[in-house]
């Protein structure tokens, strides 16, 4: 399953069209470079 579908499930979405928006915005900037594995820093688990 991708992690932004299972971020969804777990966290049970966001809660306002802006906060998809927003989101969806940092995921589509992060999400390339992590599987590139050019993150400079590790995001908190829980």
């Amino acid at each position: 399953m991708r992690s932004i579908v299972t971020y969804r499930k777990v966290s049970g979405g966001t809660r306002s069209e802006r906060g998809g928006r927003d989101f969806a915005a940092v995921y589509n900037i992060l999400e390339p470079q992590r599987k590139k594995g050019k993150l400079t820093f590790r995001p908190d688990p829980g």
